[in-house]
């Protein structure tokens, strides 16, 4: 019994949350890619590489980005940065296992709406702290 409520990481949240969300998708990252514009694709392909699936939920009303802030510190999810202009707030986190990053997520939050986007799959450590470097230095 007690395996089944055990925390499946970004999943769980996306399973608790989407009913509540204006949007939720969930689709192979592939998909997206051709969707992203060209000054960012490399970027987003380099950061993300290794990782398979995307997770979005998108909401108006509620504040999603709250609710993942306190489940993150729940689960074991270390923030890489934490950025706020004017009323957006944009955090980065992901979900470390031994070597490897299991899933990064994205949230951006607002008064008025939030999104968070998770990709999920495996990367290694090294690989990911390389990509997010200097997107790191960038940010602070």
């Amino acid at each position: 019994m007690s395996s089944c409520s055990s925390n499946k990481g970004f999943q769980n949240f996306y399973n608790d949350h989407k009913n509540e969300a204006n949007l939720a998708l969930s689709f192979p990252k592939w998909i997206a890619i051709p969707f992203i514009n060209e000054e960012e694709r490399e970027v987003v392909k380099s950061l993300s590489k290794g990782m398979k699936r995307i997770r979005f939920i998108y909401n108006e009303e509620e504040n999603i980005s709250d609710k993942f802030s306190v489940y993150s510190t729940a689960y074991g999810y270390d923030k890489f940065f934490y950025t706020k202009s004017g009323e957006e707030a944009i955090e980065l986190y992901a979900l470390q296992d031994n070597d490897s990053i299991k899933e990064i997520v994205l949230s951006l939050g607002s008064e008025e709406e939030a999104v968070i986007i998770a990709i999920l799959g495996k990367m290694s450590k090294d690989k990911f702290n390389k990509e997010i470097g200097p997107h790191l230095k960038n940010a602070l």
